[in-house]
């Protein structure tokens, strides 16, 4: 059975997803959200109707960073899609999450406990862990002015 990624082109998230399967020539069918019928498929598949969604063999799997780790274990090819490194793997995940901090930020989600807790937390650890190279964008999180 040949791999289907459920995505809408303009979505970084899915971006992200696609990168992976092009490096590495998987081949897969690309059902674009914006195509009819597809957003009705991929709710089928997956009832909180986020993405990217890829399905594999009849399994759902969710979330650009899960998708991208379950290629790399299960259909490898040349490019090396998973650091050998744990460290450098908790990096690229610090990194993802900063990344939804920065998302979550425009969208002025706060108020929640965990929420505000992660906005505080998350950078930190991220630069105590990896330093200088990354500092700006850690540091962005430090002390967001919720309200």
């Amino acid at each position: 059975m040949t791999l289907k990624l459920y995505a809408h082109p303009f979505s970084s998230y899915c971006q992200k997803a696609l990168t992976a399967l092009y490096e590495n020539g998987t081949p897969f069918d690309y059902r674009r959200l914006d195509e009819p019928g597809a957003m009705d498929e991929l709710a089928a598949r997956w009832p909180i109707r986020r993405f990217p969604v890829l399905v594999d063999e009849g399994r759902t799997i969710a979330e650009a960073t899960v998708i991208i780790e379950h290629l790399g274990l299960h259909h490898p090819g040349p490019v090396q899609l998973l650091p050998d490194d744990p460290r450098a793997a908790l990096f690229r995940d610090a990194l993802d999450m900063t990344t939804q901090l920065d998302f979550l930020r425009e969208q002025r989600v706060a108020g929640a406990p965990v929420f505000d807790a992660l906005v505080r937390i998350v950078p930190a650890i991220a630069l105590r862990q990896f330093g200088g190279r990354h500092e700006r964008r850690c540091r962005r999180h430090r002390d967001l002015p919720f309200n």
